[in-house]
């Protein structure tokens, strides 16, 4: 699907839940939003000198393996014992060497990577970063190719390195990432994500393949340059041109920079790695706070420049519009029997809950369960409400009723499930997406001293 026919379908779902208004107001956010950068985007932005290999690293052509996959863990698990095994047995790829990058395990995961055969690399927990593991992995790394891989993720078949690898082989791209088989267990959001990424990036029936020539606003960028640490196969002689930086995002800022630097990147639709997660709201808190961060930094954008007392009201009001939302549809939702009716009253009544909570907002709710960093961050946003009384803005919550429409497309696309479990499913996605759009605001306020040191604290473990 072209990018027209992807809008165009983000149009139609518009109109599906909310009307045309609703679609009409959407378009014009994102008209509103994404002009600018067009007026201002160039590639040569992004251009990164490329490093020298270092002496040390520098081989002939006859490396000791064909294929490194480089591994960062820590605490990997149950699960770890069958990736090792998965990737031993991998087929059509030549030789392969496993590279693990372990920062403190006390699980045992060092001890089994000792029972197999990976060339083990040991760091104190506290020098970890994505970046400077995954460096340090490629340095040490013998392969010509590499394949950086997350430590909860599963080769899907004995071909699947070969097909990662196949595209840099036959020099038809220079990186490469597939897309994810999210596992039984893994959680409805995580799903929906899932798809809403493959779809936004357009690999969902095809491969999609990134150029600097294609390359024409800030968001086809984004698109090209989706690159995936979860798997990413690139020349070693390339990446260590480039290497990882930053916290977060480091897989993307590589894509942008490769692009930039005038190599191709691919993303392949037909080949699948197993992936999946089942995490709380606090997670995709922490998540929201450092990919927006991780944005700054990519784009060279300056940080917002905010009213913390705002910020903080507007977080308020969405969060008194989230939990009144939530506590008025859930008998709805058991009472439907398709989620295309749930999606089409259920966005109605948050648009109805959105307007009434404007004047006189009431927090008297509970945050979805498990989620304790979110709900301290709700009752600090309300004890500063109470005492300045600032207007606040409905962005964020309309941010997070949006995310019905992106439910909606999901269902669509795969097929509805049973309504009764839904229930629940669906009312942890609400607060899962409010939090993660939390975390974006909240990194606005980072030069705020009554918000400094909380932000520092949830930028940790993620």
């Amino acid at each position: 699907m072209g990018r027209e026919g992807h809008y165009l379908k983000k149009v139609v779902q518009a109109v599906k839940t909310g009307g045309p208004a609703y679609a009409v107001y959407k378009v014009k956010r994102y008209m509103k939003r994404n002009l600018w950068r067009k007026k201002r985007f160039s590639m040569d932005d992004f251009v990164f000198e490329e490093l020298p290999e270092p002496l040390s690293e520098q081989k002939d052509d006859n490396s000791s393996y064909d294929v490194s996959v480089v591994v960062p863990t820590y605490n990997a698990g149950t699960q770890f014992e069958t990736m090792l095994e998965l990737l031993e047995q991998q087929e059509c790829c030549g030789t392969v060497e496993i590279v693990i990058v372990d920062s403190g395990s006390t699980d045992g995961t060092v001890q089994l990577c000792q029972q197999h055969e990976v060339t083990l690399v040991q760091i104190p927990n506290e020098q970890f970063s994505h970046s400077y593991a995954r460096n340090l992995g490629a340095e040490t790394a013998k392969g010509d190719i590499l394949v950086f891989m997350t430590q909860d993720a599963l080769p899907s078949s004995k071909e699947w390195l070969c097909s990662m690898i196949q595209p840099v082989q036959q020099k038809e791209a220079d990186a490469v990432s597939c897309g994810e088989e999210c596992p039984e267990g893994t959680d409805l959001y995580y799903r929906i994500a899932n798809y809403g990424h493959a779809s936004y990036v357009g690999f969902l029936q095809e491969d999609v393949t990134g150029s600097r020539e294609k390359c024409r606003d800030e968001e086809s960028l984004r698109r090209y340059a989706a690159l995936s640490d979860v798997a990413c196969a690139i020349r070693r002689s390339i990446f260590l041109k480039f290497r990882h930086r930053f916290d977060f995002a480091e897989d993307q800022d590589l894509g942008i920079r490769l692009l930039a630097g005038g190599y191709r990147t691919r993303l392949l639709s037909g080949v699948k790695v197993i992936h999946g997660h089942n995490r709380s709201a606090d997670y995709y808190l922490k998540r929201g706070l450092v990919d927006r961060e991780a944005y700054y930094k990519i784009f060279h954008q300056k940080e917002d420049k905010v009213d913390g007392a705002i910020t903080a009201s507007t977080i308020y009001y969405s969060a008194c519009t989230v939990a009144e939302f939530l506590s008025l549809v859930e008998e709805e939702l058991r009472q439907e029997t398709s989620v295309a009716a749930f999606i089409k009253k259920a966005s109605g009544l948050f648009d109805e809950v959105i307007e009434k909570n404007w004047e006189k907002p009431s927090f008297e709710k509970e945050v979805e369960k498990n989620a304790p960093l979110l709900e301290e961050i709700i009752r600090k946003c309300v004890e500063s409400h109470r005492m300045v009384n600032y207007p606040s803005n409905r962005e964020l919550a309309y941010s997070v009723r949006y995310y019905l429409d992106n439910v909606a497309e999901y269902f669509e696309y795969c097929g509805t499930e049973s309504m009764e479990r839904l229930a629940v499913e669906l009312c942890q996605c609400m607060w899962k997406q409010f939090a993660l759009c939390v975390g974006a605001e909240l990194a606005k306020l980072k030069q705020e001293e009554h918000w400094n040191c909380k932000i520092q604290e949830l930028t940790k473990g993620v």
